[in-house]
């Protein structure tokens, strides 16, 4: 990696440990050579990061949101954060601090509003089901994603967003692709020709 990123500006870390797993292990491991990369390089990190730093409660969270997670990953998570102040310390972006953390606002949507863009793109009537959690539980002793997947459930039961104001800020022109097409997006080609009559949500 370090090879890699000679003469590179900015690394981009996006690596995650393959079928949701071994994070304790992986996620560290991923971090040092990320950042044993950027001071050979002499690179800015840049670090997508996610949610589950943050603690179970509906509201809106921000850059200044304190981190206090409550799952295993969650805590991973926080630790890699702070290791990175580290190695995004290396270089400075016009207009950021030495390290930033910056809420990307994202689409925001409930279930009904995802079954009826996937009417729109299949054309068809779809019924709305909940998930079966119950499956998970009685899988996970024999099934890694399953057992992963239930850690994180308290994401799909508590309605949250991510504040947008310092996003538009630092970039007040940018323009977001409406919510509608960000999920169209997503879908895949095949989904047009779908016989299914059931979307099963988590809820």
């Amino acid at each position: 990696m370090a090879q890699a990123a000679q003469g590179c500006d900015v690394i981009v870390n996006g690596l995650n440990p393959p079928v949701y797993r071994n994070w304790n292990t992986e996620i560290p491991r991923i971090t040092r050579d990320v950042i044993a990369a950027a001071r050979a390089s002499g690179a800015t990190v840049i670090l997508p990061g996610n949610v589950y730093v943050f603690a179970p409660g509906p509201e809106v969270w921000r850059e200044t949101t304190t981190h206090s997670p409550e799952t295993r990953k969650g805590r991973i998570r926080a630790e890699l954060g702070a290791v990175f102040r580290a190695a995004a310390a290396l270089a400075a972006c016009d207009g950021l601090e030495r390290f930033d953390d910056i809420p990307f606002p994202g689409p925001v949507f409930s279930a009904q509003t995802l079954r009826e863009e996937l009417e729109v793109a299949t054309g068809r009537k779809l019924r709305l089901s909940a998930f079966p959690w119950w499956s998970l539980r009685l899988a996970s002793p024999v099934w890694t994603l399953g057992r992963e997947m239930l850690e994180m459930r308290y994401l799909f039961e508590t309605d949250h967003a991510l504040d947008r104001k310092k996003f538009d800020r630092l970039l007040p022109g940018f323009r977001f692709s409406p919510d509608q097409v960000a999920m169209r997006a997503e879908l895949r080609p095949e989904m047009a020709g779908v016989t299914a009559a059931t979307v099963v949500l988590a809820s």
